[in-house]
């Protein structure tokens, strides 16, 4: 078991040719996974995009090097020619597509595919104790339900044969509750934090799971791959 990241980075590895592979990532984030996808061997160059303007105005301020490009975008309305990449990868980010636009997403990402190439979705599962934590803060349960629901939907309608699935678990550890705000409250919030009664609600939740301070989740997901 390892780190999120590192979970999904090893599935890649393990599901697809990255040599000489052209890749999008939708919903970039800080940008963690598009830099590993780079190092890998042989992939030839990441897009990065998403659908925050600050996010990526702080990945276009990293030193990064050739082969990798952020810009500003949405995985409803991607600003790419047809058949332009060998592997478009979705990490964690297909659940904050809107729901009414989680099919037209879908039929973009494909569009935008090479014949041959794939698609690798990452969602969230909605069980364990690090989500019956979260969801005090940060309820995300219909979206993740919907993301899935729409990407199973998609695979039966348009019959995608070589579709494959399944799971994978990762660990998260935070050294104590402090580390917890600094990497989930905050993230989550913006920065804005939550109202004092909240915040006291999380954290003894929080220690509930703690051993002394520390504490390890185990964090479930799901992954798709798809092949046009």
């Amino acid at each position: 078991m390892g780190s999120e990241v590192q979970m999904d980075l090893n599935n890649c590895r393990n599901l697809f040719t990255l040599q000489r592979s052209r890749v999008l990532d939708i919903g970039c984030g800080e940008g963690e996974f598009s830099r590993r996808l780079l190092s890998e061997e042989g992939v030839s160059g990441v897009e990065a995009i998403d659908a925050d303007f600050n996010v990526v105005s702080a990945n276009q301020k990293k030193n990064i090097g050739p082969g990798l490009n952020f810009s500003q975008g949405r995985a409803e309305d991607l600003e790419f020619k047809d058949n332009q990449f060998d592997l478009i990868v979705l990490i964690k980010s297909f659940h904050h597509v809107p729901v009414e636009k989680m099919e037209e997403a879908l039929h973009e990402i494909m569009r935008v595919t090479k014949p041959g190439g794939h698609i690798y979705i990452s969602e969230p599962s909605c069980e364990g104790a690090f989500n019956d934590l979260l969801v005090i803060f940060y309820d995300e349960r219909i979206q993740r339900a919907a993301a899935r629901k729409s990407i199973e939907a998609f695979i039966q309608k348009n019959r995608l044969s070589a579709a494959t699935h399944g799971e994978h678990t990762s660990e998260t550890q935070f050294e104590n509750f402090e580390h917890f705000h600094i990497k989930i409250i905050q993230k989550v919030t913006y920065g804005a934090g939550l109202n004092p009664t909240l915040l006291e609600q999380v954290r003894s939740r929080y220690h509930v799971y703690a051993d002394d301070e520390s504490v390890c989740f185990e964090r479930k997901s799901l992954f798709y791959k798809l092949t046009k």
